[in-house]
């Protein structure tokens, strides 16, 4: 759900942002230790999104919903029920509470700034890493 509606992320556009990228390549080892395969997929989706709705303005600049999404969004989207099964946490690496996030977290991961942001949108805050499922 956004200000300008539901919107999709499919499995092909989180392939193609990925693309030769893993989230081993970016992800803490000592906290994938613990991760099945289904884990990790559901963190390298929820990371796709976290870019695209800060891509689109949906997020300020301490990724929280932004003025305009909390304002507007209730009146796009119809009221859903998150599926039972899905829990997003709020638990982030102990170490990266005391780091400053870079400008550019797909370029300091290597993963190309051309993908992450455009040349319209306006700069934007980086998007926390994947929180670990409850």
């Amino acid at each position: 759900p956004s200000p300008d509606g539901f919107f999709d992320v499919r499995a092909d556009a989180v392939d193609r942002w990925w693309g030769e990228l893993d989230v081993k390549d970016v992800a803490d080892k000592a906290r994938m230790k613990n991760w099945d395969d289904s884990k990790k997929e559901l963190r390298r989706f929820m990371y796709v999104v976290a870019v695209e709705v800060s891509r689109r303005g949906y997020l300020d600049g301490s990724n929280e919903p932004s003025a305009r999404a909390l304002r507007e969004t209730r009146f796009r989207c119809e009221a859903w029920q998150m599926s039972p099964g899905v829990k997003i946490g709020t638990k982030y690496d102990s170490q990266g509470l005391h780091a400053t996030a870079p400008a550019d977290p797909a370029a300091a991961a290597g993963l190309g700034a051309t993908r992450a942001s455009s040349s319209t949108a306006p700069p934007r805050a980086a998007p926390p890493g994947p929180a670990p499922a409850q």
